[in-house]
This record gives structure tokens, C-alpha cells and sequence, in this order.
């Protein structure tokens, strides 16, 4: 698969990074080898005409929120294929990148990427959140918690705040018909102990593709309580 580089520059431009010469190289390896693994198994449905923009520039739009300092500790929170994580770890190498998923042979896939790209900032974790969620190593110690899961906010704020440290933020990459969302949410995340510091609506480049990041800051420590268990997050959903 052949990516458009001179889409993939000018968008990134638009969140304020300038792709080095490797990191554009980097991106088009990565392109090859999904391209070559959706070939064993379904790991994208996305046309690679697509691939610039609703993989690699949508994962790097997070960099473009204000008053956002992207050091420390990141997790990408059912990463899939490795997306939004594997781009931000080639864009951001000062960021230590966990990709979480339950997944092994979607792991596996970032496995090789990870080695054959060299990206020594990111690293695999398998597993389901709600259990990480609960283990020591791993509760309210990162920065920043990402997902562009599918699952609505309610559910999706309970599986990740956990995850995030006090004063680290949690991003939820939504569609744009997804504003309805933070109402429905809005319980769960005052039990979760964040509150919404920034809410931006934009259009990826080169497309009318519609993205809305929702920014949540940790201001309190999560109950033991959280996470609970998935059957019960997703038939009793916070309110």
C-alpha cells in the first residue's frame, strides 16, 4: 500500500508537528505491513485510499488540542490495529505508549511493527481494561488514557479513567454526530472523579470526515469501586 506523503505533511502541519524524513518513512513502512496482514486477517475494513487520513491523520489529530504537554506515560485504551497509538509513538518519541487490547493477534501485528519500524517507545498489553483497570501496576498511573473505541462515553469514561492518574486527562475521540454523548455521560464522569476541560470539533484534512476530542481532566481519585465488571458496565450503565 502507497500512502499520499504530501497529504500525510500538510495535514500534520494543520496540528502543529513537522514529520521528519524517517517518521514519513516510518508511516509508509506502517501502511505495507497492515496492508500485508489485512491480507491473513481482517484487521481494517479501511480502503487504503483512506489509510493517510482516517488512520494516520486522525490519530495524530490529538496534537493539535491547546495547552497539552504530551510527555510522560500515554495508554491507548483497544488500540485494534494500533491506532491511535502507533502513529502518536512515531510522532511523539519522547512518550512512553501503551497498546492495550484483548485481541492477541492484533498484538502480535503491532509486535512486528513495533521491531521491524523500531519504535522503543511503545509496548504491547494484553488484556481486558476493566482488569487492568484494577491492577497496581497499572491504576491512576498514566498521563493520559486515549481511546477511539466505539463504545459510548459512559461506558468507555468507566473502562479508562481508572487508568489515569490525578490531573491526567483522558481523550475520547468521537464521531461528530457524538455530542449528544456528554449529557448521557455527564453522572458517570462526576462518579469517575474528571471533569471536561476542552471540547474540539474539527474535519480531518483532505477529507469532510467530521472528529470531535472530548478532553477530560482526572481531579479526583477513582472509587475502588471502578471499574466494574463488563457485564455490569455495559447493563448498568453509570447514571
Amino acid at each position: 500500500m502507497s500512502i499520499d506523503s504530501h497529504l500525510l505533511e500538510i495535514g500534520a502541519r494543520e496540528f502543529g508537528l513537522n514529520l521528519t524524513p524517517q517518521q514519513l518513512t516510518q508511516f509508509s513502512r506502517l501502511a505495507e505491513l497492515l496492508a500485508l496482514k489485512n491480507q491473513e486477517f481482517n484487521l481494517t475494513s479501511l480502503a487504503p485510499e483512506d489509510f493517510v487520513v482516517k488512520h494516520i491523520l486522525d490519530s495524530l489529530s490529538v496534537l493539535g488540542l491547546s495547552n497539552t504537554e504530551w510527555q510522560g506515560k500515554l495508554i491507548d485504551v483497544g488500540t485494534g490495529a494500533g491506532f491511535p497509538g502507533l502513529p502518536l509513538a512515531i510522532a511523539c518519541p519522547d512518550l512512553q505508549i501503551t497498546l492495550l487490547d484483548g485481541t492477541e493477534k492484533r498484538l502480535k501485528f503491532i509486535e512486528q511493527v513495533i521491531i521491524e519500524l523500531q519504535i522503543p517507545n511503545a509496548k504491547t498489553l494484553h488484556g481486558r481494561a476493566e482488569l487492568i483497570g484494577r491492577e497496581p501496576e497499572h491504576r491512576e498511573c498514566y498521563d493520559f488514557a486515549i481511546a477511539r473505541a466505539v463504545a459510548n462515553l459512559t461506558s468507555l469514561s468507566e473502562l479508562c479513567l481508572p487508568l489515569v492518574r490525578v490531573a491526567g486527562r483522558f481523550i475520547a475521540m468521537k464521531s461528530a454526530q457524538a455530542t449528544f454523548e456528554l449529557d448521557q455521560a455527564a453522572a458517570a464522569l462526576s462518579q469517575l472523579g474528571a471533569r471536561l476541560i476542552d471540547e474540539q470539533h474539527l474535519v480531518l484534512p483532505g477529507s469532510d470526515f467530521g472528529r470531535i476530542l472530548l478532553v477530560f481532566e482526572k481531579i479526583a481519585a477513582t472509587s475502588e469501586r471502578f471499574p466494574r465488571s463488563s457485564k455490569k458496565i455495559l447493563e448498568k450503565p453509570l447514571a
